[in-house]
C-alpha cells in the first residue's frame, strides 16, 4: 500500500476535545459506577462510633477553699480518674458490672482549661452500650475516690445521655465524590489517549501528510441548528442563500480545482465515492457539479448509487419525476429518456429512486457504458454519484467505465490506512484518483485573499 508517513505524531486538540464530548455519556456512566464502587466500600468498612459525656464539679472538703485550690484539685482529679480509667482492675469491674466478656469502650477524662470542671468520655460502636460503659463508671467512681482521690467531692453537673447519632462520619459522601472525580479524569484521560492513537484524518494538514493523494479541497463544516420534527432539513447545496460563505465558497473552490485536474487529464466522467456512509459524498458531487454548472459548463450527474441512491432528496425532487433507474439499465427501455433537465438547476440530472441488491448483471450488459459514452459527447463533464467503497463492490465496477474518481473524506471519521486502501483499489482501474476533498473540517479557516490566491497556485504544487 503507497501510504505517506509523518515522520512525527501530531496532537490535534480540537479533535480529542470532540471525542471527549462525542463520548460524554460513556464518561459519565464510568465515573458514575466509579462513585458506587467507592461510595459501597466506604460504607462497608464504616463503624459508626457513639459518644456520651458527664460533666463534674470538683470540690474540695473542708472550709476556707479558695477557688484557685479547686481548680488546682480538679486537675489532680482529671489525672488520677485518668489513671483509674486505664487500670485493668477497674475495666474488669465494669465488666463484669455490664456481664460482657471483655471491657472495649473508649474513654477518656478532660479537665475544662481554667476551670474546676471535669469532663468523662466514653465512645462505644452501639449507643445503648457507650450509655451503660459510663452510667456503670458513674455508679462505681465513688467507691474508687474514696480510696484514692481523698478530699475531693465529685458532683455531678450534667448527666449523661443515649446518642442518637455517631459522632465519627462516615466518609462515604467524601469518597463518593472522590471517586466521581477520579473515574471522570480517568475516562477522560482514556478517551483523550486513544483519540490520540486513532489514525484518522483530523485536519487538512494530516490529509496531505497521511493520504497518498493530492488534497483538492478542504470543504467546511456547516452548522445546520436545530431542525423540528414537522421541518425539512437545510438543504447543503451551494446555491441555498442561507448557507455560510465560508460554506459554500469551499465548495466552489473545491469544485474549481476538481475541473481543473479533470482538464489537465482529459477526463470528462468522474467517481465520486468514499470509504463509509455519512462521509457525504453525494452533496460534495452535487455541489461539484453545480459549482461547474454555474461557470457555464454542461454538465450531468448521475445517481449512481444504486444501493442508497439520495440526490433527488438532496435537490428535493418529487419522486415522480425520478426514474428507476437500475430497471431501465436492465432493460434498456427508456433510456435516452432517463436524463432530465430541471428549470431551477443550471445542470442535468439523471435521479435513481430504487435501491438494488446487486449491479453485476447491469454493468455486464452494456447498456451503462452506451449511456456513459452518449453522455461524453453531449455533455462537458459526467458526475456519478457512487456507493461506498467500504460497503459494496460496485465503486469499483463502475470505475471501469469513468475517466477519473475522486474520493470524499470526512474529518476524523475512517482510518487512514483504509483510504489509501481505497485510492489504491481506484488506482488499479481506468479511474484513476485525481484527489481527495476533505469534508465537514471543523478546524482551520481561509481568508479571502488566501482563498482567491489559491485557484491560480494550487497545481503549481
Amino acid at each position: 500500500m503507497n501510504q505517506k508517513n509523518s515522520k512525527y505524531r501530531t496532537v490535534d486538540k480540537a479533535s480529542i476535545v470532540r471525542d471527549i464530548l462525542r463520548q460524554w455519556w460513556a464518561i459519565l456512566l464510568f465515573a458514575v459506577s466509579l462513585a458506587l464502587i467507592a461510595n459501597t466500600i466506604a460504607n462497608f468498612r464504616y463503624t459508626p462510633v457513639y459518644t456520651t459525656t458527664a460533666t463534674f464539679v470538683v470540690t474540695s472538703r473542708g472550709t476556707n477553699i479558695s477557688i484557685y485550690q479547686d481548680i488546682s484539685n480538679a486537675s489532680d482529679t482529671a489525672e488520677r480518674f485518668r489513671t483509674i480509667l486505664e487500670s485493668s482492675v477497674f475495666q474488669r469491674a465494669i465488666a463484669k458490672d455490664l456481664h460482657v466478656r471483655a471491657y472495649d469502650a473508649a474513654t477518656d477524662i478532660q479537665l475544662l482549661e481554667e476551670t474546676n470542671l471535669v469532663i468523662l468520655t466514653v465512645r462505644h460502636k452501639s449507643a445503648l452500650m457507650a450509655y451503660r460503659y459510663i452510667r456503670s463508671i458513674m455508679d462505681n467512681y465513688n467507691t474508687i475516690t474514696d480510696y484514692i482521690i481523698k478530699n475531693v467531692v465529685l458532683d455531678v453537673l450534667q448527666k449523661p445521655a443515649i446518642p442518637l447519632a455517631p459522632s465519627s462520619p462516615n466518609p462515604a459522601r467524601r469518597y463518593t465524590m472522590l471517586g466521581f472525580l477520579a473515574g471522570l479524569a480517568l475516562a477522560v484521560l482514556y478517551v483523550a489517549y486513544f483519540s490520540y492513537l486513532k489514525d484518522t484524518v483530523k485536519n487538512s494538514r494530516e490529509a496531505s501528510s497521511k493520504i497518498a493523494a493530492r488534497l483538492l479541497g478542504t470543504i467546511y463544516h456547516e452548522k445546520k441548528g436545530r431542525v423540528r420534527k414537522d421541518t425539512k432539513r437545510t438543504s447543503m447545496i451551494v446555491l441555498n442563500p442561507i448557507l455560510s460563505f465560508k460554506y459554500t465558497e469551499s465548495c466552489r473552490m473545491a469544485a474549481s480545482r476538481v475541473q481543473s485536474r479533470m482538464d489537465r487529464k482529459g477526463a470528462k466522467t468522474l467517481l465520486v465515492t468514499s470509504v463509509a456512509e455519512n462521509e457525504g459524498k453525494s452533496t460534495v458531487a452535487s455541489n461539484i457539479a453545480l459549482a461547474m454548472a454555474q461557470e457555464g459548463k454542461k454538465v450531468l450527474l448521475i445517481d449512481a448509487d444504486f444501493r442508497k441512491p439520495s440526490l433527488y432528496k438532496i435537490f428535493e425532487v418529487d419522486e415522480e419525476q425520478t426514474t428507476n433507474f437500475i430497471e431501465i439499465l436492465r432493460s434498456g427501455e427508456g433510456l435516452e429518456n432517463s436524463i432530465i433537465h430541471l428549470d431551477k438547476y443550471p445542470l442535468y440530472f439523471i435521479l435513481n429512486n430504487t435501491n438494488t441488491g446487486t449491479i453485476e448483471d447491469v454493468l455486464a450488459n452494456n447498456r451503462f457504458s452506451t449511456l456513459l459514452r452518449y453522455a461524453r459527447e453531449r455533455f462537458d463533464y459526467v458526475i456519478l454519484d457512487t456507493a461506498p467503497m467500504g460497503m459494496v463492490p460496485d465503486a469499483e465496477g463502475i470505475a471501469s467505465f469513468c475517466d477519473a474518481s475522486l474520493i470524499v473524506v470526512r474529518e476524523d471519521t475512517i482510518l487512514a490506512r483504509n483510504i489509501n486502501d481505497a485510492l489504491d483499489t481506484l488506482n488499479d482501474t481506468r479511474a484513476k484518483v485525481l484527489g481527495i476533498i476533505f469534508n465537514d473540517a471543523r478546524s482551520g479557516g481561509m481568508t479571502t485573499a488566501r482563498a482567491y490566491a489559491s485557484y491560480g497556485n494550487y497545481d503549481k504544487k
